[in-house]
């Protein structure tokens, strides 16, 4: 059942935030594991939910900086709605923050492919 839902009583089930309902019927049904696709159906295909139960390959970390951006632009559009400044300020320095792991991740990347060519070379 989900929050909205209507009932063949005719009752409607009251809306709730998504992630409470989801904890709360995490806890009645005693949840331990749940899998992405799992997720994804609680959370109703939510474009949060997705992202931040979305997998992304271990020899990818730039695949990892995306979803992060992505997060990051969801988040802003909940925190514009909420104008909670602190909030805000957090995803702020999470964005710069997560720009300095993606510009030191390609410095080393770009050191790597520099040092396995010149290795050839000699």
């Amino acid at each position: 059942m989900w929050p909205g839902e209507v009932f063949e009583t005719g009752e409607v089930l009251p809306p709730e935030p998504l992630f409470q309902w989801i904890a709360k019927v995490i806890v009645k049904d005693q949840r331990v594991y749940l899998t992405e696709k799992e997720m994804r159906e609680l959370g109703q295909d939510d474009p949060l939910i997705r992202v931040l139960f979305a997998r992304w390959p271990n020899d990818n970390p730039m695949k990892a900086i995306r979803v992060f951006y992505e997060l990051i632009e969801l988040l802003r559009d909940v925190y514009r709605v909420s104008q909670d400044a602190i909030e805000i300020e957090y995803l702020y320095l999470f964005f710069t923050l997560l720009k300095q792991l993606e510009a030191t991740l390609e410095r080393q990347g770009e050191e790597g492919v520099g040092m396995v060519s010149g290795a050839g070379s000699r």
